[in-house]
């Protein structure tokens, strides 16, 4: 019985440590996402764009695009998350993203100057968007602590989900009304993942 309360009370300090990150989590992205879906209430704006022509002081290496984008990140200290493409005519391109502002980077066949496009719109819509869009962990340290905080949302909601579960199971008083709910819930998330796939 004393081993039974203790796995019970340890159950709901789970379930309230994981519910405390995905409200969190779960506020910031309905802030975010309201503003990015109701973008006609707010501010879009002009992108403000800055263009520079530059030498570039060393030979590249155009077989790794990745470790190239590495080095003219640190040698002409742009910011954000980086990505890469390589047209027909040989032409190397590169962005670093970050909300509100996007650093292009051209190179020529030559390969020895580039061009840089400085485009920033920081109005509240803007951010919100790319805030609200970014994943993964590629892009500098703030990046993968971003990366790490949603993956222990996703798994704090699985726990806060699983333990609640738990919990309703073992109160009796609302073991019944809880089944048709639980059974509407599920059936309307396997309708709307099957939507979604097709």
């Amino acid at each position: 019985m004393v081993n039974r309360l203790k796995w019970y009370k340890r159950n709901r300090k789970i379930h309230f440590i994981s519910s405390i990150l995905v409200f969190t989590f779960s506020f910031m992205y309905i802030i975010t996402g309201f503003v990015t879906s109701k973008h006609e209430w707010f501010t879009v704006g002009e992108d403000v764009k800055h263009t520079q022509n530059l030498p570039l002081h060393f030979v590249p290496d155009t077989t790794n695009l990745k470790k190239l984008g590495r080095e003219l990140k640190r040698e002409f200290d742009l910011n954000g998350r980086m990505d890469y493409t390589k047209n027909k005519k040989g032409d190397i391109s590169f962005r670093y993203i970050r909300p509100g502002i996007v650093q292009h980077v051209l190179m020529n066949n030559d390969l020895d100057s580039l061009v840089i496009t400085h485009t920033e719109r920081k109005t509240l819509y803007e951010i919100n968007k790319r805030v609200h869009r970014v994943h993964g962990f590629q892009g500098g340290v703030l990046y993968f602590i971003w990366g790490i905080l949603l993956d222990l949302t996703a798994l704090s909601m699985i726990l806060f989900s699983v333990t609640g579960i738990v919990m309703w199971y073992r109160s009796r008083k609302i073991y019944t009304f809880g089944w048709p709910i639980l059974i509407v819930v599920f059936v309307l998330g396997i309708l709307v993942f099957t939507f979604l796939k097709f």
